[in-house]
């Protein structure tokens, strides 16, 4: 028998920058109901690199780093310099949507005629 999973894409974020980013990732909940088994951000230090796998049909996700964090009195956007969102370390799955000023990285899996 064929066995698939769901979750059939891994995902690497690497931290290539020489100190320390706070990785964020959000998912649309209006878009559709699969989202990534994976904490919504996590903590990078210099040269670390992350593995995780998500759903083959992940739509309208994506991923961004947040620089000079300080969760620890302001766990809302503007606890980082760049890319903060709504929740602190681990974005708001609602509304984490990350604060500009910020570079992200989307993508939608399985889209329209399975084209990536």
């Amino acid at each position: 028998a064929l066995v698939t999973s769901a979750y059939a894409r891994k995902f690497t974020v690497t931290n290539n920058c020489e100190y320390t980013v706070w990785p964020a990732m959000y998912t649309d909940p209006n878009v559709g109901p699969s989202v990534p088994d994976h904490v919504t951000g996590w903590e990078a230090a210099a040269g670390s690199t992350e593995e995780f796998e998500v759903p083959d049909d992940w739509k309208a996700g994506r991923i961004w780093g947040r620089t000079e964090c300080d969760f620890s009195t302001n766990p809302g956007p503007t606890s980082c310099v760049t890319g903060g969102c709504n929740g602190g370390l681990e974005c708001d799955p609602n509304t984490g949507t990350g604060v500009p000023p910020v570079t992200v990285a989307e993508w939608t899996l399985e889209g329209d005629d399975r084209q990536d």
